[in-house]
């Protein structure tokens, strides 16, 4: 979605100010953390979106989805160590906060993107029509397709058969699915 970048970029803000709290015990954040902090968030919208965090994961486990993040929020927490450094500013501020930062962004984002896939789940999957899939050949990459296909649990697929291309010799497929021929194919079309 186009709102993902400002979904991440305000929960690595919450993040930042939660690590605070934890540091420090207070929530009144002073001027030059609350910057750092308001430059963290200012990359999240820009390295994000090229460090790959927004790729597709459709079908892919939940933590992948967060691993894309990851990238993206090592670059960020190297950029502002580095901009501590060149700005001599590094003493001043807590290397224990950027820690609890970093971890509790990554545990942030990975329960975003969880809680709000498990909701989209199941408020489109209910409504979506069953897709029938058909697929042509039966070999070990036509089963892995198969096999993945069924297991989606964000998309209402159902795999009907595999084309078997040549003639078997009595071998049937690993998956539970039915082998049709050429010719019954164009019944099922």
């Amino acid at each position: 979605s186009s709102l993902a970048p400002l979904f991440d970029s305000a929960i690595v803000g919450v993040c930042g100010w939660l690590a605070y709290y934890t540091r420090w015990d207070r929530w009144n954040m002073p001027l030059d953390y609350l910057s750092v902090l308001i430059l963290g968030i200012g990359l999240v919208l820009v390295i994000f979106p090229i460090s790959g965090a927004y790729r597709s994961w459709r079908g892919a486990l939940h933590w992948r989805a967060t691993g894309y993040t990851l990238p993206g929020l090592f670059a960020i927490t190297t950029l502002l160590m580095i901009a501590g450094t060149l700005t001599k500013t590094t003493a001043d501020f807590s290397r224990l906060w950027m820690g609890y930062w970093l971890i509790y962004a990554a545990v942030g984002l990975f329960l975003f993107r969880w809680i709000s896939t498990a909701l989209l789940t199941r408020v489109i999957i209910d409504q979506q029509p069953t897709v029938r899939i058909l697929l042509v050949g039966d070999g070990p990459f036509a089963q892995s397709v198969a096999r993945r296909a069924q297991a989606a649990t964000d998309a209402n697929w159902q795999v009907v058969g595999l084309v078997a291309l040549t003639e078997q010799d009595g071998t049937t497929p690993e998956v539970d699915i039915p082998l049709v021929s050429l010719e019954a194919m164009e019944s099922m079309i």
